[in-house]
């Protein structure tokens, strides 16, 4: 392979990482087997990449500490320590060492947060194009959690959702409108042919999800369940009021199209939550936790 090729892939597998993916998927994604997904992700690691797995899912992600903070060294600074570097013999014990950690100090290798960003917006910008320009979109390696597959296919793009994180479009493969995660999306690509299917807009809840009829849930929260929901479904904090409960002090009541999206915050804070309404969201969330695995 040619060093620009293995180069992208190794970026790409960056980017890939900061979700946890398995070995296969990775194969696919990157067009590759599984023998060299092994010895790329050894490679990171020798250039100081922390590579973590969950052995219950057999899944591989980047072990980020908490600290994110910009490099120590400017690229002028880099630059002339590489400068010095290179007037060491090539056995220099330590010269592989400070090198590897000047090639993660330095502006050389992007952070895995700037890769995957950048990927992200780039994404979202051919995507606002084809709807403004009433194109279709093919949709390279899209992961499907619905399917649990990994497949190309081609969508019309109609809305995005307030915070860009869905995307609605028609989709050719099942001849009906959907929404599509733009995380999921490996890449996107603009066609010269034009949108034919007209589409309503949608009505979603605020945890992203459509129905046929509202439902209103009613949920009582703890401050640490609140404040979750308040950062992450900024939708919701018209529902939010304060009631005079030391346990909990806050109270959801809103309309939900589905009980999947909702059902996944309760279902993530165990003790956190009580849910007082209807007796079908109940009954959905013994459901699910009927049918764990662990």
């Amino acid at each position: 392979m040619i060093p620009q090729q293995k180069l992208l892939r190794l970026f790409t597998l960056i980017r890939l990482l900061k979700q946890p993916h398995t070995i296969g998927q990775l194969a696919v994604l990157l067009e590759t087997n599984v023998r060299t997904v092994y010895r790329y992700l050894a490679l990171l690691g020798e250039i100081g990449y922390l590579i973590d797995s969950n052995p219950q899912t057999n899944q591989y992600f980047l072990f980020e500490p908490g600290s994110t903070a910009r490099p120590l060294f400017t690229p002028e600074e880099t630059a002339e320590l590489q400068k010095l570097l290179a007037s060491l013999p090539p056995t220099h014990t330590l010269g592989m060492s400070i090198r590897r950690k000047l090639h993660m100090s330095g502006e050389l290798v992007p952070l895995a947060d700037e890769l995957h960003d950048r990927h992200l917006g780039r994404m979202i910008d051919r995507l606002n194009q084809a709807i403004e320009e009433q194109k279709q979109v093919r949709l390279v390696k899209y992961q499907s959690a619905r399917s649990n597959t990994i497949s190309t296919r081609v969508i019309e793009p109609k809305w995005f959702t307030d915070n860009y994180a869905l995307l609605w479009a028609y989709d050719h493969e099942s001849a009906e409108r959907r929404s599509f995660k733009i995380s999921r999306m490996e890449d996107v690509e603009v066609l010269t042919v034009d949108a034919t299917h007209a589409v309503a807009e949608p009505v979603v809840d605020a945890f992203g999800w459509s129905g046929a009829a509202p439902i209103v849930v009613t949920l009582q929260l703890s401050l640490r369940a609140y404040r979750l929901l308040y950062e992450e479904y900024p939708a919701a904090r018209a529902f939010l009021l304060p009631q005079p409960d030391s346990l909990f002090p806050y109270v959801f009541r809103g309309e939900v199209y589905s009980y999947i999206g909702i059902g996944r915050f309760v279902l993530g804070l165990p003790g956190e939550i009580r849910v007082t309404g209807p007796a079908g969201f109940r009954d959905y969330l013994e459901g699910r936790v009927g049918e764990r695995l662990w």
